[in-house]
């Protein structure tokens, strides 16, 4: 009989290799330190990206095993963009640009609905528990928490509002990087994503708010807080290592972090890995790890950009008859990619060195390699 197959962390990636593991006839256990699934973060509305491959994401999720009647989403194929001097941008794009998900552990949440999976096709998840690296056939437990690129400050709501889609690049409100606002069947999120003034974060939440309602009238009931952080640069930098997977390995969108794909793909890829003995590093090198160093690029370029930049590349790219074949360009590697990426490089690791105050981390990509 084949060994059982420890799995450490039941989030999302965790979770995803463990379905996909028990779907081929392997025996796997999970282990997670937390009550449920989903427990530490707030229940909202997040989105996963549509772009960086022309499978859909409900034929993406058929694909590697996962249930999506399990928990609440929905494809969008029109949304809005407030550019740098205030002015509105409606796209529509030819099929969904993103699909908005549901998270946390409750009823309908990404996280739940995974947990509800698992269970239900007999998965063991020990919950409070705590595994040690050496005991972990795949690490899933997430970031070391050291080295955050971003910190969210929002807060979901009750509203009479229509279903609205909007994202807002103003460095004047989210310095480097933008506030989104989402309602869907009167439940909302609003939030303002930020990469530097963290200190600030409730001021420029309340910026975005004003700027959001200059353009709809938007009511707001029932206010909780939400938020949290993620993109951890130092877990990118560690995470070419066997069996490290999700955001403990750094798979993450570094331009507008988005990480729910990245995180669904490096669990099944984790497990086509055990099922056929290839490589683990081998196909996150070829699957994973070349979206990263492009986003990281990406954000090089972006954290760069003036403010009239940011307005003449919103044009540019709400009027595109295919925006999502456009940015999924930019978000694989081009020649201008290899060409930055040890710029990139040298500059994120002495950022990461800053936000964890460990110099360690300096030396792993120096050459501009990782």
């Amino acid at each position: 009989m084949a060994q059982e197959i420890v799995i450490a962390g039941a989030g999302v990636a965790g979770l995803t290799a463990a379905i996909s593991l028990h779907r081929a006839g392997r025996a796997v256990r999970v282990v997670d330190r937390g009550a449920a699934s989903g427990a530490h973060r707030f229940p909202d509305w997040d989105a996963i990206e549509n772009w960086t491959s022309a499978e859909d994401v409900p034929a993406f999720l058929a694909r590697i095993g996962i249930d999506p009647d399990r928990f609440r989403h929905t494809g969008r194929s029109t949304f809005s963009v407030i550019d740098p001097y205030g002015r509105r941008h409606d796209v529509r794009t030819p099929r969904p640009f993103f699909y908005l998900i549901k998270r946390g552990a409750v009823a309908g949440g990404l996280e739940h609905g995974l947990q509800a999976q698992a269970e239900a096709a007999g998965i063991p998840i020990a919950y409070h528990s705590v595994c040690p690296p050496a005991q972990a056939d795949i690490w899933a437990g997430g970031t070391f928490g050291q080295g955050s690129r971003f910190i969210s400050a929002g807060f979901t709501f009750r509203t009479d509002h229509p279903d609205w889609i909007c994202g807002l690049i103003d460095m004047t409100i989210a310095p480097r990087a933008y506030a989104y606002l989402a309602i869907v069947e009167g439940e909302g999120t609003l939030a303002v994503l930020l990469t530097e003034a963290r200190h600030e974060a409730n001021a420029l939440l309340e910026r975005a708010v004003a700027a959001f309602r200059r353009h709809t009238a938007l009511d707001i009931r029932d206010r909780h807080r939400a938020g949290g952080s993620g993109g951890d640069l130092a877990a990118f930098w560690h995470g070419r290592r066997d069996f490290v997977i999700g955001e403990a390995g750094g798979y993450q969108d570094f331009l507008w972090g988005f990480g729910i794909r990245y995180a669904l793909l490096s669990g099944y890829l984790a497990a086509q890995a055990v099922l056929t003995g290839r490589d683990w590093q081998a196909l996150a090198d070829a699957e994973l790890r070349p979206l990263v160093r492009a986003s990281l690029v990406n954000r090089w370029l972006y954290d760069r950009m003036p403010a009239a930049g940011f307005a003449a590349l919103i044009r540019h790219f709400t009027r595109s008859p295919d925006l999502n074949a456009l940015t999924g360009r930019w978000y694989h590697p081009r020649r201008f990619h290899h060409l930055l990426w040890p710029v990139a490089a040298r500059h994120f690791t002495r950022q990461t060195a800053t936000l964890a105050g460990h110099t360690r981390y300096v030396n792993r990509t120096r050459s501009g390699k990782s």
